[in-house]
C-alpha cells in the first residue's frame, strides 16, 4: 500500500524525471484493474495513472488511537504546505486547531530548514500527521522546533514508516508517541515511547 517513489511526484532538478509517473506507468501497463494505494503523499499522483487508483487515508486509524489522549491543549501541527489538506482534515476530525510549519527542502542536498511556526504553540500538546517518515530526521528536526518553542509533547502519526537510515536516529528524540501503520514491515523497536 506504500506508493515509492510518491516523494519524486514533480521536477525539482532539471533534467531529472517525475519517477513517480515512471512508476505508475509500470504498474498500468500490465492488465491491472485498479490499483489501491495509502495516503498518498500527493494528490496529484493518481493522475499519473492509466487505470484508477483508489487513496485510502489511515486517518481515522490514528484518531481511534490517539482521541482518548485529546483534549483543549492539544494542537494539530500542518508539518509543511504540502500535508495542509491533509493535517486540516485530520484536526476537524478531531475538533483541534491547526497550525502550519513554514519550512524549506535544498534541492540538492535534501537537507531542510524549518522557519517558523503559524501560531504559539508554547503550552500545547502538538500532534503530526504525515503520510511517512523516510530518513527520520525531518521529523525529529520539527519535534526540536515544537519543543524549543514550548510545546509540552510532541506525538507524531504517520502512515509508512520507512526508516532508510534506521530506527537509533531516534535516540533521544524529543517525540512523545509514535505512531505508525504496517504498510511497510515495521523495526523490531523504535528507541522512544510509543
Amino acid at each position: 500500500p506504500w506508493l515509492a517513489y510518491a516523494k519524486q511526484n514533480r521536477v525539482f532538478v532539471p533534467g531529472e524525471p517525475v519517477s513517480v509517473q515512471v512508476l505508475a506507468r509500470c504498474i498500468s501497463t500490465p492488465p491491472v484493474d485498479r490499483v489501491i494505494a495509502m495516503d498518498l503523499h500527493a494528490s496529484n499522483i493518481a493522475s499519473f495513472f492509466d487505470v484508477p487508483i483508489h487513496d485510502i487515508s489511515c486517518r481515522s486509524l490514528f484518531i481511534t488511537a490517539i482521541r482518548s489522549e485529546v483534549d483543549e491543549h492539544c494542537v494539530v501541527v500542518a508539518p509543511d504546505k504540502g500535508g495542509i489538506e491533509r493535517s486540516s482534515a485530520f484536526a476537524r476530525e478531531l475538533s483541534l486547531p491547526m497550525v502550519t510549519i513554514d519550512k524549506t527542502r535544498d534541492r540538492i542536498t535534501g537537507a531542510v530548514a524549518i522557519h517558523s511556526v503559524s501560531e504559539d504553540v508554547s503550552g500545547r500538546r502538538c500532534i503530526v500527521f504525515d503520510d511517512m517518515i523516510a530518513t527520520g530526521e525531518t521529523v525529529i528536526d520539527l519535534a526540536h522546533f515544537l519543543k524549543e518553542r514550548g510545546a509540552s509533547s510532541v506525538t507524531i502519526c504517520a502512515t509508512h514508516g520507512l526508516f532508510t537510515r534506521g530506527v537509533d536516529v531516534f535516540s533521544g528524540a524529543p517525540i512523545d508517541h509514535l505512531y505508525i501503520t504496517d504498510t511497510v514491515p515495521v523495526p523490531d523497536r523504535i528507541p522512544i515511547p510509543t
